[in-house]
């Protein structure tokens, strides 16, 4: 996924209610999980993200933050699974909520809108279960150009997706 101020993407999002069309654009260089990274917007909040070696690290998504950063993406595979514990922190709250999260990624070819798109496939399972949600994130991107799909269910359904129109 290139990272890098300016850089803009637009997707179709849809949720229960509606379907939009909406950008992520890249703000700002900023300290991200210890390291440099970027902030971006789109219409659903603010994301945190950097890269350390071959792994993309969230250390905020969509005004959800993540106490320590959570691994999204690794670019070396085949990845095997990883396990993640940490704190899930919504914006406004002030303190976090314990959590888990297992993450695997796996190459995938992606058939969508009548293109084919050969991808890195990540999925990731967080359980909070003081709550007692678990939710399942599976995007798809494509080398130098980043995320072309992603759908988010929360304990087993389906809430939103998202499908690239434009980027990089």
């Amino acid at each position: 996924m290139p990272l890098k101020v300016g850089e803009k993407w637009t997707y179709i999002i849809r949720n229960a209610e509606q379907s939009v069309v909406g950008s992520i654009l890249v703000v700002r260089s900023d300290s991200v999980a210890g390291t440099n990274g970027y902030v971006l917007q789109g219409p659903s909040g603010e994301s945190r993200l950097a890269w350390v070696g071959s792994r993309l690290y969230a250390e905020e998504l969509t005004n959800t933050r993540f106490d320590p950063p959570l691994p999204l993406l690794d670019t070396h595979l085949p990845k095997n699974l990883e396990y993640w514990r940490g704190s899930v922190i919504s914006v406004g709250s002030k303190a976090g909520i314990a959590a888990s999260a297992s993450v695997y990624c796996l190459p995938k070819n992606l058939l969508q809108n009548g293109k084919n798109f050969d991808t890195l496939e990540s999925n990731i399972r967080i359980s909070v279960p003081k709550i007692s949600e678990t939710a399942t994130v599976v995007s798809w991107f494509v080398s130098n150009s980043g995320l072309v799909r992603q759908e988010e269910r929360v304990n087993g359904i389906q809430t939103s997706a998202l499908e690239i129109l434009s980027g990089p």
